[in-house]
């Protein structure tokens, strides 16, 4: 009978035990930087029309003819193609971060029988504001496309 009581209370002493460690950490949260990087992704996730047209835009400028040719090949390619690197979140003021999330995508441009291949690689400043969870700001910062 009194091992019994003595593996309930065990059994007991390690349920409250956890769920007070549960508890601790659902209280604390996360870290800013931790939810500003989330945010990022998230954005980067979410975005992506957006973000590839301002890639094509830059990418292809004012030629007419490449805003005819190329640019859905490219759009198509930097939707499919794209990959994210993230800078680790930097504290701007209370709840604002600033993430720089890089794009870089390789292109292959087809024109009847010729073939080039490019490099397209931006930079997107977020400011993430950790409080509301979301991108407050972005822009289009340095921009290389170039043949590889």
């Amino acid at each position: 009978m009194l091992k019994c009581h003595r593996k309930l209370l065990r059994s007991y002493f390690r349920l409250t035990a956890v769920g007070l460690l549960l508890t601790l950490a659902l209280a604390c949260g996360s870290k800013p930087e931790d939810v500003a990087a989330q945010v990022a992704r998230d954005w980067t996730s979410s975005s992506m029309v957006t973000v590839s047209d301002t890639l094509v835009a830059a990418a292809v400028g004012d030629t007419p003819i490449l805003k005819q040719v190329a640019a859905s090949v490219i759009n198509h390619q930097v939707r499919k193609n794209v990959k994210w690197d993230y800078s680790r979140p930097s504290k701007v003021s209370t709840d604002r971060y600033t993430v720089i999330a890089t794009a870089s995508a390789p292109i292959e441009i087809k024109v009847l029988v010729l073939q080039q291949s490019y490099k397209l690689s931006a930079e997107f400043p977020l400011t993430v504001d950790t409080k509301n969870k979301k991108v407050l700001d972005w822009k289009l910062g340095a921009f290389h496309f170039s043949k590889e």
